[in-house]
């Protein structure tokens, strides 16, 4: 678990509101939270990927399994290749599977296949939390409430900012607790960088976070990387 300054992400949420009528969509968190961990997880196979307790299969693309509350449950509707789709795209499609997760007309295709899982309950009064891995995955990326407190700053001076908190549970067969470690560094460093970290080039940010990839980019299936001795 880490904890993160969430006032640049909360800025640049409240800017993309702002521009929704041009966007032609309406930026939650966590749609910048599924898009963070979209372009993170590629950076960390063993993240990205499912074990059936024989093979670990490392995945070239993130189909990201979201966690929607349902009436009888939880339900964990998959955006497929949310590395490859612009932050709208991920919006809409969040929006739609979480909507029919609720009326049960998820097809079976859109229940599985996930690589990774996260699990947002922000909108509970919930600040940490240990939430179970979807098998066969081997990661599950959970985040907390904001909370507006007082922070004492590098130079001692003390200021009040959204602070949120970030954690993961993990399948230890497969990862330990330095590519763990490593994994909530940079999306430490990602939640307050205005998503500088995670885009390539140089190409604006908010452009890259906005533009939508061609379809000819669609990934592959995952292939067998390692199985144990």
């Amino acid at each position: 678990m880490c904890e993160v300054d969430a006032k640049e992400l909360l800025a640049l949420r409240a800017e993309l509101v702002a521009d929704q009528d041009m966007l032609g969509c309406k930026i939650t968190v966590n749609d910048l939270l599924c898009k963070m961990l979209g372009k993170v997880l590629p950076r960390h196979p063993l993240a990205n990927a499912t074990f059936d307790g024989k093979t670990l299969y490392t995945h070239k693309h993130v189909n990201l399994s979201v966690a929607v509350g349902a009436e009888n449950g939880l339900m964990v509707p998959v955006v497929k290749n949310a590395d490859q789709l612009s932050l709208c795209e991920i919006s809409r499609k969040v929006r739609d599977l979480a909507a029919r997760a609720k009326t049960k007309s998820l097809l079976p295709d859109e229940q599985s296949g996930g690589t990774c899982t996260i699990t947002n309950v922000g909108m509970f009064p919930i600040d940490i939390g240990t939430p179970n891995i979807n098998p066969p995955q081997t990661v599950i990326c959970g985040f907390g409430r904001t909370v507006r407190r007082a922070v004492i700053m590098l130079d001692d001076t003390i200021a009040p900012h959204s602070m949120m908190n970030v954690f993961l549970t993990f399948d230890h067969q497969v990862l330990d607790d330095l590519e763990v470690g490593c994994i909530l560094r940079v999306l430490y460093r990602a939640s307050r960088d205005d998503f500088g970290l995670i885009m390539e080039g140089n190409v604006p940010w908010k452009l890259r976070l906005l533009e939508a990839v061609p379809a000819a980019m669609l990934p592959r299936s995952g292939s067998p990387s390692w199985a144990p001795g």
